[in-house]
């Protein structure tokens, strides 16, 4: 499984969304548990338990593999990212203009 980030993509998008967009491109050993639990519950007729719990299974290990093998330079500029905003007080100024945003949205209806 290989990063499938592109460097020239990533450098153009915010870490966020780069992150984002590697985590969601690792798939393979969901669709090789959804396929393996295919395959044993058409033979042993189980039910679509096996199916989904390799799936499921399959999608915890793709998101872990991702965040710590496949996207560790995506992970590390965005903890970067997330550090600097912290210090420089832009995330507190994000989080209230999305409580304010929130809070005129529900004084609407």
């Amino acid at each position: 499984m290989s990063n499938t980030s592109d460097e020239s993509t990533s450098s153009q998008k915010t870490p966020g969304a780069a992150l984002t967009d590697c985590l969601l491109s690792q798939y393979k050993v969901c669709a090789t548990g959804v396929a393996a639990g295919t395959i044993y519950t058409l033979r042993n007729k189980k039910g679509l338990a096996p199916m989904l719990v390799a799936g499921a299974g399959g999608t915890v290990v793709d998101m872990f593999y991702g965040y710590y093998q496949a996207c560790s330079k995506e992970v590390e500029a965005y903890n970067d990212d997330l550090e600097k905003q912290m210090k420089s007080g832009e995330f507190a100024d994000k989080i209230a203009a999305k409580a304010v945003a929130r809070a005129e949205g529900s004084t609407r209806r």
